[in-house]
This record gives C-alpha cells, structure tokens and sequence, in this order.
C-alpha cells in the first residue's frame, strides 16, 4: 500500500485503521476476503477518486479484492484507461485490461480470476455487494462469468460487514459532515430568503447550487450536491422532486430536499415553505413533524437502539394529538423515522420499529420522520417535515444542521 496522489481526501493511515476494522469483520463473519464493486464501498476502502463510475458497460467495472490475513496486500482491478487515475488510491497492486479489447488480450473477468488465483482465493467463502441493502456495482453477466471462471468459490452478502465498519465516522470523517452541513445551511438560508410567488422551482434550485459552488472549499469533485425542490402546486405528495419548470402561487407549499457534498460525505436536510399564509392543516401538520422530529434528535444517545428512538418519536407523535396520522402510517406499513448517512445518502441503519441497531458515539444520521393528514400517499395532501443531521456523541448528541426549522411563509 502506498499514499494517495493526488488525493488530499485521507491519508494512507486512515485507509489501514479501516482495512484493519475491515479484516476483523471478516474474521468474525467467517469470510477468507471481499470483493468490493461499488462505489461507496471502493472509495471508502482503497481512496480511489474518479468520475468513471458513471460508465456501465461490461468492462467498465472497478473492483477491490482484500482479503482477511493482513500480510495480503489488497487488489485493485480498473480499465487500463484508469491505470494512471488508480494512483490516487492507496492500492499498490493494481491489474489493468482493455476495456475495448478485439478479443486478442485477456479481458477483465480473466485478469479478476488470476488475481483471486494469485492469493489462493479459487476456494472460499467471498463476500459481495448481494444483500437486500445494497448492489453489486457489476453486470449480470459479469458476475456469471466470474463465478463460471472460480467454480470452488461460495459468494456471501458483505453488507453486514461493510455496515460495521463504515457506519462509525473518523475525525477526519466527521469534519467532512460538518463542512458539508454548513455549507448546506447556507445554501438553504440563501434560497428560503430569496423565494417569491412566480419563481419556478428550477430557479430556487440554482441559486441554492450557486450558493453551494461559491461556499464550497473544493467544488471541483465528483456528485457536489443533491438538490429536490416539490411544490405542492404541481402534486401535494411527491418526495425527491427534480426541480420543474412550474412556478409557484399562492397557497403553494414548497419542499426543499438535500445537501452539500463535500468529498464525497453529504449533508442530508429538509426545509419548508409556503407562499401566502399558511392554512391551518399546513402549519400544525408542518409544525406535529416538525416537533416529534425535534424531540428525537434531541432523544439521540449512545445505548438505545434504533427501535427505541422510534418508539419515542411514535409517542411523541401521539402525545401531540396525532395518533391517527401514525396508525394510518403503520397499516400501510410506512415504517420509518430515518437513515444513515455517509459517503451515500442513505446508509445503514435504517431507524424504524424493528431496528436493533446500537446507537453508538460516531454515528450520523438523518432524522426525517412524517406526520401526513392522510396515508397512503395516493390520498395524501399534506406531506411537509424537516430533516436533520445529528451525530452521537459521548455524552449524548450533536446538531449538524442548526438552520431554523420555522415553516419560512413568503408574504
């Protein structure tokens, strides 16, 4: 292994405390070594900073093979075009096909197949991107092929194990959060501040991208923000609206959905508008979201599991009077208060009722939990919350995104 080039994301150190981390998971789930093959799980373990993960085609793939005994060095497989790009990992062993081969050269399945071969991996148990929470950034095909190539190997579901480790931000981690969510925060002010009636939704969603682009310390990378704007003009009830060229009117409510990225960690928030006053049923389903969600962030600690806080927040829901929005949630099986987050928008654990999941100091998640005036969606009318970045702390919990979480009205 070796320092990134060109690269000032993490040090080489970072990367081994996380192969370390990585290799006793294995252990303890009884895996000989991983095959990672998205990108969330490459980056986060080799440092490997590219745009080509867009590209789709059979050979297109990237790949990291590490296995479970440190004295292996870890495998990076990349097209020959990223031969020289792959420096920017930490990976020293580097294997390269022609991703646009005539069939004259081995091609990538073959040098994926030696390179398993050269580290005694042709039998044993691997583990892969194949569980219910994840996907193996890799063809169909692909795969079969590989697995026709490596008939001894028995294929495992790495999710678990990529959850462990990922799911505890470092220092270095956590200060990416944060300039991230201010970043975001300011993005946000700067767009709540500017709406008025007969702005289109595309026009409130660039001045929050120029916003981030002029704050940001580093706005020439990959996947720099994720901005939705939905207005309720256009369909009171649709999430993660790419921004249309509709304009609002009054009586419109306006949903604001994402955040800044900042080396490849993004903040994940929701704010919320209306143009003119606000009727009664918009202000306190806006405002019942809005403080049961409050209330859970402020219930964040390390010891409860994930199940506890969101039966603190179905209580809180309760207590403010709506038991009836919950239980209409509950029998359409809308089971959710939030997510993790982290180098994807949504990681593991999923905060609902049944999960088991361990707050535990390090974390960081989104709190984003719903109070609609009617569920399922089909009949709903009202669908506005906040959304809010909070990591556990020692003691208790940290706010990440302190933008105010009052229903901005645009008189």
């Amino acid at each position: 292994m070796k320092e990134p080039e060109n690269n000032d994301y993490f040090p080489l150190s970072e990367y081994q405390q996380r192969l370390g981390r990585l290799r006793s998971e294995m252990v303890k789930a009884g895996m000989d070594a991983v095959l990672l093959s998205t990108e969330p799980n490459v980056v986060y373990c080799t440092g490997l900073l590219d745009g080509y993960w867009i590209a789709t085609m059979h050979d297109d793939v990237q790949l990291a093979l590490i296995t479970a005994d440190p004295a292996d060095e870890p495998t990076l497989f990349v097209p020959d075009s990223l031969e020289q790009t792959a420096q920017t990992s930490c990976i020293s062993d580097i294997r390269v096909w022609s991703q646009f081969s005539g069939g004259t050269t081995r091609g990538s399945v073959a040098t994926v197949a030696d390179g398993f071969a050269d580290l005694n991996l042709t039998k044993g148990r691997v583990g892969l991107e194949i569980g219910p929470h994840d996907r193996p950034g890799m063809s169909l095909p692909f795969f079969e092929e590989l697995r026709a190539a490596l008939p001894a190997v028995e294929w495992v579901d790495s999710t678990e194990v990529m959850k462990q480790i990922r799911k505890i931000k470092s220092p270095r981690e956590i200060q990416k959060f944060k300039t991230a969510c201010d970043i975001s925060c300011q993005a946000f002010a700067a767009g709540l501040d500017a709406i008025e009636q007969g702005m289109s939704e595309k026009e409130l969603g660039h001045i929050i991208a120029l916003e981030m682009a002029r704050q940001s310390p580093d706005v020439c990378v990959n996947h720099p923000w994720v901005i939705f704007v939905h207005s309720s003009g256009r369909g009171p009830a649709a999430y993660d609206g790419i921004p249309s060229g509709y304009r609002f009117q009054k009586g419109d409510t306006v949903y604001i959905d994402g955040g800044f990225v900042y080396q490849g960690y993004g903040a994940d928030m929701i704010r919320c508008a209306v143009i003119g006053k606000p009727t009664r049923d918009q202000e306190r389903y806006y405002y019942a979201s809005r403080d049961a969600n409050m209330a859970a962030l402020r219930y964040v600690q390390p010891g409860i599991t994930g199940a506890q806080l969101y039966q603190f927040w179905a209580e809180t829901v309760c207590e403010l009077g709506f038991e009836e929005s919950l239980r209409s949630q509950q029998q359409a099986d809308w089971d959710f208060l939030g997510h993790g987050i982290g180098l994807t928008i949504h990681e593991l654990p999923l905060l609902n009722s049944t999960c088991q999941d361990v707050l535990e100091p390090g974390m960081v998640m989104a709190i984003e939990g719903n109070v609609f005036d009617k569920f399922p969606f089909r009949e709903t009318t009202i669908s506005l919350k906040n959304e809010d970045n909070v990591m556990v702390t020692e003691d208790g919990y940290e706010w990440l995104t302190p933008l105010s979480t009052e229903l901005v009205v645009v008189e």
